[in-house]
């Protein structure tokens, strides 16, 4: 009775590390996959690049200062007025679709 009670707690704790050693296995892929999902990474080769003008590369050369007077001059130095210059285009595709 106690050998058949031994081989059961034996195949219990084998099961149980089996399981730790997945969830580990698990836990580090996944730690890998984000580490590689960075901002930045270069593109796959024939993916489409996006156009950059001159409104996202002014708004790329803003200050990163946290001072109200650096903020406001961000600000104020910040077109919004043309924000929505290709809205239309948007449109016309969407209602083409």
């Amino acid at each position: 009775m106690q050998n058949k009670m031994a081989n059961g707690k034996k195949g219990f704790s084998m099961m149980f590390m089996v399981i730790i050693a997945a969830v580990v296995i698990l836990g580090l892929l996944a730690i890998f996959a984000a580490s590689n999902m960075k901002y930045g990474v270069n593109p796959q080769p024939g993916a489409k690049q996006v156009e950059v003008d001159e409104q996202v590369r002014a708004l790329n050369e803003q200050s990163s200062s946290d001072e109200v007077g650096d903020i406001e001059k961000d600000i104020t130095e910040t077109n919004v007025d043309i924000i929505d210059y290709d809205l239309g285009e948007i449109n016309s595709d969407i209602g083409s679709l």
